[in-house]
Order: C-alpha cells, then structure tokens, then sequence
C-alpha cells in the first residue's frame, strides 16, 4: 500500500516542495516564554511548547509566503493564525474562512489546520483523505517555518521526507507508514481514516543521517509506485512532478512528444543512480519508442526519436529556476510524429477539419476516398457526403501517418422551406422562381445543374440558396448536384 501523505500531495502542494530557501539561525527559545505559559506544573520550562511558540512568532512576523497569502486572500476569505496555549505542548491552528459571496466555491463554511508539538519534540498533525487544507498548509508555510527555526534548508527538509517515503516498505497488515530518525508517518491506531505526520523540529538534523537517506535514495520501481506515476497519455499533453531524496524531476508532454528534465543535487555526470533514475522514469512514463531507449548515461546522446542533454535559457521549466549550482539538470526529449487531433474525427457534410502533423514535414497527403473526404497539399479536409475516408500523410522521411474521417450525413435540401422528397411533384408559375436551400454544401465545391427548356436553373454554382425559374408550362426534371449527390427534382410549370 502507498504512503497516503505520498498519494494525497496536492499540486499547489508539490510545487511549493520545489521552492527553494535558506534561512536565518535558530532563535533562542528564552526569547519566548514570557509570552506564552511555557512553565508545566513541576516549575520546569516546558521548552516543547516554548520551540512550537517560536516557530509560530517566526511564522505570523516574518514569512513572505504566509504574509503574501493573507494579502492574496484578501476579497474571497479571511486566513487566520492561531497558537493554542491550552495544549500540553502548545499548537498552531491555521484556519480559511470564505467570505460569503464565494462560499459556494469551497466545500467547507470553514478549513482548521492544527500543528502541535509531542512530547518528543516533533511537530506533529493527523489528516484524511480528503483533507487538502492541512497538507497544504503543512508544504506551503509550516516546513518553511520549522526550517527558519531549525537554521536548515527547506528544500533538504523535503528532500529527506520524499526520500524516506521512497524508501519505506509496505507495512504489515496494509497500514501505511515511514519510520524514520526525522520524519515518521503512520495509520492513527484509534481512527484508521486518519493519517498521522511527526516532523522532528527542536534542533537542525544530523548531517550525517539525512546524507545517509539521501545516498541510498533513487528514482527506483518502489518509488514510482508510490508516486503514482501513470504512463502518458496518446494525446492529451500531461504534466508530472516526481520528488524523491535529492532527485527532482518535471516531465511534461504525451506519449509522441515529451520532455523530461531532472534536477540531481550533487551533479549528473558519473552519477549512475542519477541517470538509472532517468531511465526509470522514462520506463514509467512510456513515451513512444521508450522500448529502445538504451541510453549509456552521457551527455549528450542522441538515438532514433530521442536525445538528452544539458538544458540552457528557455529549455529550462520555470519550476527550476530557484535552483542553485548544487543542483545539475539533465534533458531527455522523445519526438516522434504523430497526427496531434487524434487518430480520426466525425464530421457532417460540408464540414472541415485539418490533419495536423507534429515532429516530421508532410510531402503529401491523400485522401483514399476523395468522393466522401477531400483533402488539399496543407492537411484541410473537407467533408463531402456519407461515408468513410482515411487520410494519409507520408513525411520526408518516408514515415506514413493516418486519419479516419467518418462522414455521418449527405448534403440536404429544403424546397419551399420543406425537406425535399424526391417523389413530389413541385410547383412553380411561369416566369416565377421556386427556391431550394442547401445545406452541408462544402464551401470549395461547386455545384451541378441540369435544365431543361421547361424549368432551369438560374442560380452561381457557387450558391447555397438555388433558383429554378419556370419558363414554360409543363413538366421537368432539374438535377441539383451537391458535394458529388444528386437531388432530382420533379417541376411543374403552371
């Protein structure tokens, strides 16, 4: 079973994972305890609940992500921050309260996010499923905050809780958990449905331990399973962020069209783990022609539809750019052609549609029933009458794609403001018009006309709207040929 704080990271979550900082050195915790009770009943210094407090003064005074938070929420909700002084241990209470005339956006009159602090030292939380709120709140303000107190990274705090998550087995009886010297997730004994999160936060991290983590983590199967990282998709374009230990890659694109780029603190070259990570992920992700990706781990290297290397200036995602010089990025792309709308289309007569070829430069396209699906030397189809049509395309280098184009109605006709019957008779004084409105005309086609000395037709082959004039009393038969079908129409000129 997947860790469920692993599964339930929201995007707004995972991207503040990416963000980067350095902060200040710890405070000293005496600062504190005149401004809150942190004395416990034997007369000693409740120094828990005292660090809790500092991370809480630290939090409301001087974060820029907390502050900018606040300012944004401005006009949809109040955000509020709280210390719980009744607690053992103290607690931050953040909570959201939509203002009302956007209540029905959110699914909560209100959001409580609580953080509290153990006997142990770990700032410590519990979440359900559903609860996006504390998961947020936890990546985006309070890592942030116990980092400023701790005098650590930010971002390594991350990295060794993403990095012992991936290395954590599945624990006994389907219970999730990671037990690790920092960091520690487990299935609340008492409430199954919840989640429980230990994060150790009175003094910085053995260097030393968190190195050991973050050596003897990679991008493994093991990991990518509890990322949940899917195979792309044929078509759509997809954007997967995948965080683990001191790997952090961003991968975005379909199965016919993607770029990987991984950032490796430490560096990327000579880095075995680094570039198997790599080759792992692209093995998940299964762009096409991945089966063949033999990559050697140099860079750069390029083979059939793929190539890696080191991206500069544009080639970069804007998710990196708060990377510093420990961090090496490297690229892999995979481009092979392919029809970008799809492998066919429905249409109704006279509509249009064009075949467009992503990664290869089209020399021609042919259409194997123009009578039902034209199409021109750009890709532009055009729908004719009922039927089936596939469109091939043969680029430069002999490679041949193709689009089903299913036509699903004949042109039609209305005489007199009435569907045409091929079986009435209809009538017309002479020297008068009858009118006969076309519809599923393809705009590029022109249409046929057969008069007689009876009745003829008066109308640009051009036109939606046609004319029969009555010339003389009796009777004929005017054939209007649209989009290749021919609608005969019995006139009687009176």
């Amino acid at each position: 079973m997947k860790s469920k704080l692993f599964r339930s990271i929201a995007p707004v979550a995972m991207s503040v994972m990416l963000a980067a900082g350095s902060f200040s050195a710890m405070p000293a915790i005496t600062a504190f305890a005149e401004d809150t009770e942190t004395v416990t009943s034997d007369g000693e210094q409740n120094a828990n609940k005292v660090s809790l407090y500092a991370i809480y003064t630290w939090l409301i005074d001087e974060s820029s992500k907390f502050t900018k938070q606040k300012q944004d929420d401005i006009g949809y909700g109040t955000m509020n921050c709280e210390f719980d002084d009744e607690a053992e241990n103290g607690g931050i209470i953040l909570t959201f309260t939509p203002n009302e005339e956007y209540a029905s956006v959110y699914d909560q009159a209100s959001y409580t996010a609580t953080f509290n602090m153990d006997e142990d030292g770990y700032l410590i939380f519990s979440f359900s499923e559903d609860d996006w709120w504390t998961l947020s709140t936890f990546y985006a303000y309070i890592i942030e905050a116990v980092a400023n107190y701790t005098g650590m990274d930010e971002r390594l705090i991350t990295e060794y809780m993403t990095a012992a998550e991936a290395n954590t087995e599945s624990a006994p009886e389907g219970k999730d958990y990671v037990d690790s010297t920092f960091y520690d997730v487990y299935t609340d004994p008492d409430e199954p449905s919840l989640t429980i999160v230990r994060v150790y936060t009175l003094n910085a991290w053995d260097e030393d331990v968190v190195n050991e983590m973050l050596e003897d983590t990679m991008i493994d199967a093991t990991a990518i399973d509890r990322c949940d990282v899917e195979p792309l998709d044929e078509y759509s374009s997809t954007a997967v962020a995948v965080n683990v230990g001191k790997y952090h890659a961003y991968a975005v694109g379909n199965k016919n069209e993607l770029t990987l780029t991984m950032a490796v603190k430490g560096g990327y070259s000579n880095n075995e783990a680094a570039w198997k990570s790599l080759c792992n992920l692209v093995d998940a992700l299964q762009p096409t022609g991945y089966e063949d990706f033999d990559y050697s781990g140099d860079v750069p290297e390029e083979k059939n539809n793929w190539s890696v290397y080191t991206p500069t200036g544009d080639q970069i995602p804007d998710i990196f750019d708060e990377y510093d010089d420990n961090y090496e990025l490297v690229q892999v792309t995979f481009a092979t052609p392919y029809v970008t709308n799809g492998s066919s289309v429905s249409l109704k007569a006279g509509e249009t549609d064009y075949m467009w070829v992503n990664n290869g430069y089209v020399e021609k396209f042919k259409s194997s029933n123009p009578k039902v699906a034209k199409v021109n030397n750009d890709g532009y189809i055009t729908a004719l009458k009922k039927g089936k049509a596939v469109i091939t395309a043969t680029l430069s280098d002999g490679t041949t794609l193709t689009y089903t184009v299913k036509v699903t109605s004949n042109p039609k006709l209305k005489v007199g403001g009435k569907a045409f019957k091929a079986s009435k008779t209809y009538t017309v004084k002479k020297g008068k018009t009858l009118k006969v409105k076309i519809s599923g005309k393809a705009s590029d086609v022109n249409n046929k006309y057969t008069s007689t000395k009876v009745a003829k037709v008066t109308s640009k082959k051009s036109a939606q709207t046609v004319k029969i004039k009555g010339l003389k009393k009796g009777m004929a038969k005017v054939t209007i040929k649209v989009n290749g079908v021919s609608f005969k129409i019995k006139v009687k000129v009176v």
